[in-house]
């Protein structure tokens, strides 16, 4: 006959079998959530307010960088955010779910902000030079550009984030208008030739 060494009572020795079954439950449920690259979902330019969310089960907290405010209830999910400010910011989940996991998303706030504004090559003898504009239109901020020059330059082409202007007579004589626009709004600045074509 086999010696049984356990001398714990039958109902102890229960409780631990039913904690291992809850342990094993636990880790075939929740062991994909934890392991997976979790990913926020929501507007990527948000002009006043938008909602994010988190395809998780679990326990969350929010926060967000500057430029944002969270509207809703902490733990919310879907959770809203209102624009306070213009430009860059982070939405960060913390899930907690038998452990802490971080999930982050890229948010632009508001209308576009030009950053600058780039020589891309000249060619005097036929009056015509080239530039380009940043942030590019591919940018988080979805920026689309005109650009509006004093007579009689004309600007010969403008599309997304390179233009090229015709300049007859002394160019250093010309100032231009740029103007870049999302569905939040727009952005505007006033430069000259010489702050882009005239120290090269």
């Amino acid at each position: 006959m086999k010696k049984n060494n356990d001398l714990r009572p039958t109902s102890e020795r229960l409780k631990i079998i039913l904690h291992l079954i809850f342990l094993v439950s636990f880790c075939v449920a929740f062991g994909p959530i934890l392991n997976a690259q979790l990913e926020i979902s929501g507007p990527s330019l948000l002009c006043t307010s938008g909602q994010y969310y988190l395809n998780c089960e679990c326990s969350i907290t929010w926060s967000c960088t500057s430029n944002l405010t969270m509207t809703s209830q902490q733990g919310s999910n879907p959770c809203t955010f209102s624009a306070n400010g213009n430009g860059l910011a982070i939405i960060t989940a913390t899930i907690y779910c038998g452990g802490t996991q971080h999930a982050y998303d890229t948010v632009w706030v508001g209308t576009p902000i030009i950053e600058d504004v780039v020589d891309e090559g000249k060619y005097p003898s036929q009056h015509l030079y080239d530039c380009s504009f940043w942030p590019a239109y591919y940018d988080i901020s979805e920026p689309e550009y005109s650009l509006d020059v004093d007579y009689p330059g004309e600007v010969w082409y403008c599309d997304q984030s390179w233009a090229q202007v015709y300049l007859p007579g002394d160019p250093s004589e010309y100032s231009f208008l740029l103007i870049s626009t999302n569905t939040c709004g727009y952005d505007w600045t006033v430069f000259y030739w010489d702050d882009i074509w005239g120290d090269n």
